[in-house]
């Protein structure tokens, strides 16, 4: 979709970036909702939490995923 490609099998990726790491039962909270939400709409959604401070590092600026958002991310 963020490149304007977007076909009725394309996926959706989301990554979310929180002030401070959240804990376990919080994340897979969120990861829950995604899973119920791709069973009932019939989607393919995949979500990515991690803190901000932690994906400005530049250890995560060199990987492949933090690149390609960082091209075709649209922020919402």
């Amino acid at each position: 979709v963020a490149r304007g490609e977007a076909t009725e099998d394309s996926d959706l990726d989301v990554l979310i970036l929180t002030e401070e790491p959240i804990s376990y039962t919080e994340e897979t909270f969120i990861f829950d909702i995604t899973f119920f939400v791709n069973l009932e709409y019939d989607t393919n959604i995949s979500v990515v939490v991690i803190p901000k401070e932690k994906w400005e590092s530049p250890v995560w600026s060199l990987l492949p995923l933090h690149q390609a958002i960082a091209r075709e991310g649209i922020a919402v």
